[in-house]
This record gives C-alpha cells, structure tokens and sequence, in this order.
C-alpha cells in the first residue's frame, strides 16, 4: 500500500488544478487552487499557532485544530493519502478517524492501483462505519474483495461498481 500511496503523492503533484472560473473550487475531492493554496501557506507562516498543524491551546497540544479537522472531511482518498504526508498529527488523523473514511470514491487514477488488499486497507480505516463505497473502472478488485468488504462493513448502504 505504501507504493501505490506514494504513487498518489507524486501524481497530485503533477496533476493540474480546476479553472479558476469555475464557482465553487472547494468540492469534495477537487484540488485546492493555487492562489488559494498560497494564501493558504501565507497564513500558516504568519500565524505561528497553526505551525506544525498543532494547536497551541491548553489540553489540545499536538493535535490539529479541530476547523483542519472538520475540512479533511471534504477530502477525496486521493488528497487524504496527500494529507498524511504533511505531518505526524494530521498524518494520526487521516489514518484514525472513521468518520472520513464513511464515503469511499475510487476512480481515475487511484483505480489503476487499487488491489484487494489496498481496498480493505483503506475501507478498513473506517472501523465498520464505511456507508458509500463507489468503485469506477477498478480491474484489480476481485469479486472476493468486494466480498471481504462488504463482509467487514455492515454499514455500507450504497454500493456502485462501474
């Protein structure tokens, strides 16, 4: 799994971003753009607080700020793999919080890299809790991994295979 994650890493990278005249860049699974990415960056070189993604306050050291935490659930699996990267506390996040692994889409160009054992790695970081798993065009999911997954999260209510 760490191959095809650091494959992901490269690729967004490299991908190019949405239009600018396009009304609302923040939907879930879009890349950021990057005048707001610079903006982004601006603001945590600026803030000292918000460095290393921890939050400064009392009681809540070393954890991210709880706005990151509630933004990450807009995220694809695609920029989640990017996420994890940045830092160890959002790293901690990405790969242990359930509630952003209960709707799983896989396409273009994460789907040429899904195996089964990937696939319930990632469907297995939503401890049971995964609701909406879209698979689109996945030729290395076997009908036995759609069976362990299924298997392993009783929650899912809606399923789509392309």
């Amino acid at each position: 799994m760490e191959d095809a994650k650091e494959q992901i890493v490269q690729e967004s990278k490299n991908s190019t971003l949405p239009s600018q005249d396009e009304k609302n860049p923040f939907i879930p699974g879009r890349e950021i753009p990057p005048d707001a990415q610079d903006q982004i960056q601006r603001f945590y070189h600026e803030n000292e607080e918000f460095q290393d993604c921890e939050v400064r306050a009392e009681g809540h050291e070393g954890t991210p700020h709880e706005a990151l935490i509630l933004a990450l659930g807009y995220l694809g699996v695609r920029d989640l793999f990017v996420i994890e990267n940045v830092c160890t506390s959002l790293r901690s996040v990405v790969q242990n919080d359930p509630l952003l692994w209960r709707d799983i889409h896989i396409n273009l160009p994460l789907n040429e890299k899904i195996t089964d054992d990937v696939l319930l790695q990632i469907t297995g970081r939503g401890q049971g809790s995964l609701q909406c798993l879209s698979l689109v065009d996945c030729q290395r999911i076997t009908d036995e991994g759609l069976k362990h997954v299924v298997e392993n999260n009783p929650k899912l209510i809606k399923p789509c295979f392309q």
